[in-house]
């Protein structure tokens, strides 16, 4: 039938029936729904048991009243379903987040078709070809993708172009409305394509940085030294001691910031990273207090995990004491000793118990 003809025959039915019919699928919608709050307590497979049959009788209500369109979508839907069921796929919560969003979408256009008797058969396709293109990647790709249909689902542009994923993160953002925040982490995650071990950077970095930030007489704003970290990190074109590419990096970075309204603190932090309290830093030849020790976590950090990560095949401890050394050195050098004093608070505190790479 096309999609005249199943309007029509829609639209002959009693509206008792139909009544009847949208009813019982809004009960379905809500208990599926009702399993949000659960998807990280509940027993997985008590949890997509429950969502199973609730999608099931939508597809079987949905076929009694010829709405074949919605039958197709519903489907599919219950095909990713049927895959985690049989474990052919791992549970994860954005599974079952992906599952409530395609039904909500699917519970959306039934309510169009209900009030305006509009078959909106263009949106039942794309929910349809996401899904498909979810089941057809294996995990871990198959989560970051799930992830992203989802975003496009809630977005209402169903289209997986218009959606980056924070990998590390396991967050998605629709590209044209992300905050200037989930812009500058997915600048830093580019990285990730010619760094193997940019996770690993990352998660130190961004640890040690914070918990260096807060033993700080005078820390910065979480948000205006994250924004720098994930910047100067994103302009890490080359390692190695080539002072033009660090430039380059840190006007770079900064300027990037400068330019956006918000983040003057965060590229005044950058702008002064590579300054030394002794004066021989660039590019204002800084000293002393003159250089925001908040300024000077950026390149301590970056310094510090590339010594590590460099050194790591003799082993965790020693590739750890050498990087500690290393930093130490420094002291009212290129870093203040406070920094140093909180450098090495955080180190003894954090570092020696557990492996971080």
């Amino acid at each position: 039938m096309n999609i005249e003809s199943i309007c029509q025959a829609f639209a002959e039915l009693d509206g008792e029936v139909k009544q009847e019919f949208y009813s019982d699928v809004k009960d379905c919608v809500k208990d599926i729904n009702d399993c949000l709050p659960l998807l990280s307590s509940e027993d997985p497979q008590v949890l997509i048991n429950r969502m199973f049959r609730s999608i099931h009788t939508i597809k079987g209500n949905c076929n009694m009243v010829f709405l074949e369109p919605f039958v197709s979508t519903t489907h599919l839907i219950e095909e990713l379903v049927q895959d985690i069921r049989s474990q052919n796929v791992e549970y994860a919560v954005a599974f079952g987040r992906l599952l409530i969003a395609g039904i909500n979408a699917v519970d959306d256009s039934l309510a169009v078709l209900m009030d305006d008797g509009i078959l909106e058969s263009e949106k039942l396709q794309q929910i349809e070809a996401l899904f498909a293109h979810v089941r057809q990647h294996e995990y871990p790709r198959q989560l970051e993708e799930a992830l992203r249909a989802e975003q496009a689902i809630n977005d209402r542009h169903f289209s997986l172009n218009l959606v980056a994923v924070s990998q590390f993160e396991g967050e998605a953002f629709s590209i044209f409305d992300a905050t200037d925040m989930e812009f500058f982490h997915y600048l830093s995650e580019c990285q990730h394509a010619v760094d193997e071990l940019h996770e690993t950077r990352m998660k130190v970095i961004t640890h040690l940085s914070k918990a260096i930030n807060q033993l700080l007489a005078e820390p910065e704003d979480d948000d205006q030294l994250l924004a720098a970290i994930y910047t100067y990190e994103f302009f890490a074109v080359v390692k190695g001691g080539d002072s033009d590419q660090t430039r380059r990096r840190v006007f770079s970075a900064g300027s990037l910031l400068a330019r956006m309204p918000g983040w003057g603190r965060a590229s005044e932090l950058v702008f002064q990273s590579n300054e030394k309290v002794d004066g021989n830093g660039f590019p204002r030849r800084l000293r002393g207090e003159q250089v925001l020790d908040g300024a000077k976590i950026l390149s301590l950090v970056d310094q510090f995990i590339t010594l590590a990560l460099e050194s790591q095949e003799q082993g965790y401890k020693k590739s750890l004491f050498f990087a500690v050394k290393s930093i130490n050195q420094l002291a009212e050098i290129e870093y203040s000793q406070s920094l140093i004093n909180a450098f090495n608070q955080v180190i003894k505190r954090d570092y020696l118990s557990q492996l971080k790479w």
